[in-house]
Order: structure tokens, then C-alpha cells, then sequence
């Protein structure tokens, strides 16, 4: 699949065209830059990912389930609140 999207990628988007005009390529140092921010992001999703199922294996679905609705109210507040934010400083400033 890795590849495929590679290829994919590298057809529909020109890749030798755009990456040697790219400040994350510029230099060895910005590559290097760019390459640790990556391995980065994917450090932390396998992480996320490994102590769920960690958390599923020691504890019941049920009890990782309920965690899972309390963020989603969790978040769907904060969502609402910045909702309502953004309307109150529209209005104010009409």
C-alpha cells in the first residue's frame, strides 16, 4: 500500500518538480529537520495506538468505551465553546 501511494504520489503530484524548491529540502540540515519531525509524528501515533490496546487488554472494552464518549463530550464541548466565541466576536465587532 506504502508503495502504490508512493508512486501515486510521485504521478499525480510532480515530486521532482516541487521537492528541490522546497525550504524543508534546502539543505542537509532542513532534510534532517524534516525527516526528525516525521519520525516523530509516527513515534507518537504507534505509541497512542499501542497503549490503547494496551489499555483494552488489561482492562474490559467497556471501561475503554466509556473513556472514548467522555472525550468525544469532551471534545464536542470545547468544539461548541470555540463555535460560540467566534458568533460573539462577529457580533461584536458588527
Amino acid at each position: 500500500m506504502s508503495g502504490t501511494v508512493l508512486l501515486m504520489s510521485l504521478l499525480v503530484e510532480h515530486l521532482w518538480d516541487t521537492i528541490p524548491g522546497s525550504p524543508y529540502f534546502a539543505s542537509l540540515t532542513h532534510v534532517g529537520v524534516t525527516a526528525l519531525i516525521l519520525c516523530v509524528g509516527a513515534l507518537l501515533a504507534f505509541m497512542m495506538v499501542w497503549v490503547e490496546f494496551t489499555v483494552i487488554a488489561q482492562t474490559s472494552a467497556l471501561t475503554f468505551m466509556v473513556a472514548g464518549t467522555f472525550k468525544e463530550v469532551v471534545t464536542g464541548t470545547a468544539e461548541k465553546n470555540r463555535k460560540e466565541k467566534k458568533r460573539l466576536r462577529l457580533s461584536a465587532s458588527i
